[in-house]
């Protein structure tokens, strides 16, 4: 299991909403294997309206953590796919910050950035 945490708020240290994606890992592998990485991000944003959640905040940051199950690189294919998602929508035209941060039971004494 995926588990994507997003914190939305107006500042980096200080959010006022945040909401968990769940992500499939089966539904994940599909994706990656069988479809354009813009797919998973159409889908996920019809499921979670994130457009409307992206227009009222200065800043948001994206936690991924994998489970048990999934690669470190499955992992980061995820994040990057989510990332340029969330960029293109949260960051257009404006000075918003969106930071990412990946974690997963491989990657704990090393996390990776973005």
């Amino acid at each position: 299991m995926i588990k994507a945490f997003i914190i939305y708020g107006n500042d980096g240290c200080h959010p006022i909403f945040a909401e968990f994606l769940d992500v499939v890992p089966h539904k994940l592998q599909y994706y990656m294997q069988n479809e354009p990485f813009q797919k998973i991000s159409d889908d996920i944003l019809q499921e979670h309206d994130l457009k409307v959640h992206t227009e009222h905040y200065h800043s948001l940051r994206l936690v991924v953590y994998t489970s048990r199950g999934m690669s470190s690189g499955e992992g980061k294919h995820f994040l990057h796919v989510i990332k340029d998602m969330l960029v293109h929508l949260f960051n257009h035209g404006t000075e918003r910050c969106v930071s990412f941060l990946l974690l997963s039971n491989a990657w704990l004494n090393s996390p990776g950035f973005y």
